[in-house]
């Protein structure tokens, strides 16, 4: 008996290792791309991943945080994949505002981050606001943002965007309907004039210390935007309504990436509040595309993700209406 049970556990070990490698195979790399400034990485620590792109679960390191850069459709595209734990010994940490993609048996295997910058108290007021996004048909502008957007409108403060704009689809009507689509949301919030910077003028400038940084990000496609990390290393801070509570108040605990910013970690997730029903069609759908998928033959790798994209981006809004 003890034989068999060996020979079943070595079977399942194999057949895991299998998925990876074909998963490794079939990605290519093709979800950083098409993401692409937003999915860029400039720190050697904490190690970062994006598991719609992961090749190899055994290169990530086991004694410190793993950071998922992943939005929810990139988590989406990995569940449907792997909708049960592959690796426990990992601590992979994901962005708070994607936990509700989650399925049942990853929730106690995840802890979650979110950003912080330094207190604008210490530093007074900013001279001007800059808002950030990447636009295209797999984002758009939340809700959320707008009442944030009508108050920065109200200030006398300068205003600078920066919105770089990512073709991830097979159609191009697609792309333009979800530009068209973006920039009617945001000028109906923001009606006066605005600075839009190049990317010569974003990456060359000479810092943003004097900046406040909105960030429009959805956490559809990429959680964690380097577009971020960037302006704030160089000095910006987070609008009021983007920044956290003090570390010491709550169970987070600090990461510090640079002079100006960092992390905040919880090695748990909050409390799911999916009913049962829910999360019983939830872990449903992913065993359910995980098998369909592996049998998709004839399509290229970007072609491939694209088709997956859909179908999770179909699920999201279902989940998320």
């Amino acid at each position: 008996m003890r034989r068999i049970l060996t020979n079943d556990l070595q079977t399942v070990s194999r057949v895991k290792r299998q998925l990876v490698d074909d998963w490794s195979k079939q990605s290519g790399g093709e979800y950083f791309h098409m993401f692409s400034p937003s999915s860029r990485w400039r720190y050697e620590r904490p190690t970062s991943v994006l598991l719609a792109d992961l090749k190899n679960f055994r290169a990530l390191p086991l004694n410190e945080p793993i950071i998922v850069r992943d939005g929810a459709l990139g988590l989406t595209l990995f569940f449907k994949r792997f909708p049960e734990p592959i690796n426990l010994k990992l601590k992979l940490y994901i962005h708070e505002k994607v936990a509700h993609v989650v399925p049942g048996s990853w929730r106690r295997h995840l802890g979650m981050y979110r950003l912080y910058s330094r207190i604008r108290d210490v530093l007074g007021q900013p001279r001007w606001s800059l808002i950030l996004a990447q636009v295209s048909e797999r984002s758009t502008l939340p809700r959320w943002c707008v009442p944030h957007l009508k108050e920065l409108n109200k200030s006398n403060q300068p205003l600078g965007a920066y919105f770089p704009i990512v073709n991830n689809s097979k159609k191009l009507e697609n792309k333009g309907f979800a530009i068209a689509h973006f920039f009617q949301m945001f000028f109906g919030a923001i009606n006066r004039p605005l600075k839009f910077l190049t990317y010569e003028e974003f990456y060359r400038a000479k810092g943003f210390s004097e900046a406040q940084i909105l960030d429009l990000n959805d956490h559809r496609a990429i959680s964690d935007s380097d577009l971020v990390h960037y302006a704030l290393q160089a000095g910006g801070h987070l609008f009021k309504k983007n920044r956290v509570a003090t570390a010491a108040k709550t169970r987070w605990r600090r990461y510090l990436i640079s002079e100006h910013h960092g992390f905040e970690l919880r090695p748990q997730l909050p409390n799911d509040r999916k009913s049962r029903k829910t999360q019983r069609e939830q872990d449903a759908f992913y065993r359910f595309n995980f098998r369909r998928d592996l049998q998709m033959s004839g399509l290229s790798q970007k072609e491939k993700v694209i088709v997956e994209l859909d179908k999770a981006q179909e699920w999201l809004d279902f989940i998320e209406d």
